[in-house]
């Protein structure tokens, strides 16, 4: 429960007070008063320049027209507080429901196509020394991945017995490692493209719809610099990619990118690497074996087994689905000249 005196720092005399559970990686709590609801949040982090850096985010898409909580100040007009041990803040609560990607339309994903292309718009002038590095950045080199997998092989070989995750795991490397040394058409253009702020977390989680209308974007604590190409690819797999349904992929997938489209130019080649760009995070994708074996946590190893599904639906559709990626964008390209 939250204590009285956090309250008092925020001014909020509570009607009601509800621990939000899903989706949150942050503690938050919805605070209902008279002038109506908040959200209370005690960040996982404890660095101020951290929130601010968000907080700065925030009110510079919120400038720019997009649909992002407003900062709430203490009551002496600080932007947060810092109680010794956490770092709290308060926003204006945002109407919505988050919905799944299994409900998503070709006209939502449009709509959330023009959104990010929008936020891309808004954060494109900031100053990039601010922002952390996009946290896939480093992975998207196949030297370090291929060195971290080595690393694993090593601890698993230290064992005197193996357990089903660590025959997975040297299944899992056997299988990525000869894609990763093959290397990927998106590696020249993903290491020349131009980095800039982008969200760094679009997920359906932090997305909220009222309708058919996106009526709020929110948990921008993982705002980075990336080239716009690195969130597009995040969305592809949080949204788009609908795996044993080729047909469903293909329509979401086209539908967003020309909604971006619409907002922002896009090459269609630039375009068509979407799915690469995935493919290519998926196959770098070290964080739950250093999870597992070097931090000794295995709650992420539930991800890697449909990591490999992934891997392979695209690799089986990548090319036809970059074919026909390309050619919608560059027949709307013509249509509209």
């Amino acid at each position: 429960m939250v204590g009285q005196e956090i309250l008092g720092v925020f001014g909020l005399e509570p009607l009601q007070v509800e621990r939000v559970e899903a989706g949150c990686i942050n503690q938050t709590w919805r605070v209902v008063t008279q002038a109506g609801a908040f959200a209370l949040r005690r960040h996982r982090v404890d660095s101020p320049a951290a929130v601010a850096a968000e907080q700065l985010v925030m009110k510079t898409a919120g400038g720019h027209g997009l649909p992002v909580p407003l900062v709430v100040p203490t009551r002496a007009s600080e932007p947060f507080w810092h109680s010794g041990k956490a770092l709290w803040s308060l926003s204006t609560w945002l109407p919505g429901q988050v919905l799944t990607p299994a409900n998503l339309s070709p006209d939502l994903a449009y709509d959330l196509g023009a959104t990010v292309a929008r936020v891309h718009e808004a954060l494109a002038r900031l100053e990039l020394a601010a922002f952390p590095v996009a946290p896939q950045h480093s992975a998207i080199e196949p030297v370090q991945a291929l060195e971290k997998f080595a690393t694993f092989r090593h601890l698993i070989s230290l064992k005197g017995r193996l357990d089903e995750h660590d025959e997975f795991a040297r299944a899992y490397f056997d299988l990525i490692e000869p894609r990763l040394r093959a290397g990927s058409p998106v590696l020249a253009y993903y290491r020349t493209a131009p980095g800039q702020v982008v969200h760094g977390d679009v997920w359906f989680q932090n997305v909220l719809f009222s309708g058919r209308q996106i009526s709020g974007i929110l948990d921008w604590e993982y705002t980075c610099v990336a080239p716009r190409l690195w969130e597009l690819g995040y969305v592809f797999g949080c949204w788009l990619l609908h795996l044993d349904d080729y047909t469903r992929t293909e329509a979401l997938t086209c539908a967003f990118l020309e909604g971006y489209g619409s907002a922002q130019p896009l090459v269609p080649r630039e375009a068509g690497l979407v799915p690469e760009m995935y493919r290519w995070f998926r196959m770098n994708h070290v964080g739950p074996f250093y999870n597992h074996y070097v931090l000794g946590d295995s709650r992420t190893n539930q991800f890697l087994a449909p990591n490999v599904r992934q891997i392979r639906f695209v690799e089986e559709a990548g090319r036809d689905l970059r074919d026909r990626i390309e050619r919608r964008l560059a027949g709307l390209r013509r249509s509209s000249t």
